[in-house]
């Protein structure tokens, strides 16, 4: 794959491929629940967002354990309302949402491995071809172009916005921060850029973690 592949990717498993060996376990998990975002309002816990959490180290693999079930019975539930009786045994399963909370539901628990090739799946789907490539974009920037902040950048300001952008997913914040980079000396077209386009953005940012020092 080239940087111009990346760029104009429109279909996510040749990124995903070339992310082999590259890509923290942290990252990949925080791509699969950006990109299954969309139907978290239907598991009414705290529980749903634990596959957030424990990519960031924040809950036990038991209270994961425990978001997986709950979640699995979310997608149970889903399962016999779009299909009744068929279930499982319905051949097609051409329904986009079925395969959004199936991923779902694995989101939560399973290995990273395995979450790759339901998305993969996923992606027949001309919608989720779309969001799922821009979310890669999101979370890894472009890798054949590593950034590096500066520390100069990294003031009280720009932390603090970044720490409050990520605690509270507020990325309609991200223009703030990229105000507060350029006050510090920060002239990155590709970071200034980034923090004032459209989107979509989810936890893992490459701005908002290269700010904060996650990776």
């Amino acid at each position: 794959m080239t940087e111009d592949d990346w760029s104009l990717a429109g279909d996510p498993k040749p990124m995903l491929d070339h992310l082999k060996g590259l890509a923290s376990d942290r990252k990949l998990r925080l791509f699969l629940c950006g990109f299954c975002r969309s139907v978290w309002d239907r598991v009414p816990s705290k529980r749903s967002r634990a596959a957030e959490l424990y990519a960031d180290g924040l809950v036990s693999e038991r209270e994961l354990g425990r978001a997986y079930s709950m979640a699995c019975d979310v997608f149970a539930q889903a399962r016999r309302r779009l299909f009744g009786r068929r279930g499982f045994a319905w051949a097609d399963r051409k329904s986009e949402e079925y395969d959004r909370l199936e991923l779902f539901a694995e989101a939560a628990y399973c290995h990273t491995p395995m979450l790759i090739g339901r998305l993969k799946r996923c992606t027949r789907h001309s919608e989720l071809l779309v969001l799922a490539p821009n979310t890669l974009r999101d979370i890894f920037g472009n890798p054949f172009r590593p950034v590096m902040l500066s520390p100069s950048w990294l003031t009280n300001a720009a932390l603090g916005l970044a720490e409050g952008i990520y605690a509270d997913r507020a990325f309609d914040r991200l223009p703030i921060l990229a105000d507060a980079l350029q006050d510090a000396g920060c002239e990155d077209a590709g970071i200034l850029a980034h923090c004032r386009g459209d989107g979509p953005h989810v936890r893992g940012c490459w701005v908002v973690d290269g700010v904060l020092g996650k990776g």
